[in-house]
């Protein structure tokens, strides 16, 4: 099976972080709430949609996203999260680690389409 092309660079952070996440198939998301919801809207992104993730510049996996929408790790699945400032999380599933180079985007400039 030939898997999609990634359409979204999802910048993380911490790599460590990240790793703690996606083992647990969710990445976190911020800000939390109806902010973070808003953000979530603005991107377009949705269920379905292949994303790859960058830390640092470098792209070091990528997944498949499985909300509909951010939700609160902690009241959804009663997970704590990795980072307490970082309440907010989605779904992500199919997920491959891999160098896949570098995100041309500066992280400053944040997530973006590809």
């Amino acid at each position: 099976m030939v898997k999609k092309q990634p359409k979204f660079c999802w910048h993380h952070g911490g790599r460590e972080r990240l790793r703690q996440c996606l083992d647990n198939g969710y990445c976190d998301f911020w800000p939390p709430g109806t902010p973070g919801y808003e953000r979530w809207k603005r991107h377009g992104l949705k269920k379905g949609d292949r994303v790859q993730f960058s830390v640092r510049r470098k792209v070091v996996a990528c997944g498949t996203i499985q909300s509909d929408k951010p939700y609160d790790l902690f009241a959804e699945k009663g997970i704590e999260p990795v980072d307490p400032d970082w309440p907010s999380a989605v779904d992500i599933g199919d997920i491959c680690w891999r160098d896949k180079g570098d995100c041309s985007f500066t992280p400053r400039f944040g997530s973006h389409w590809l």
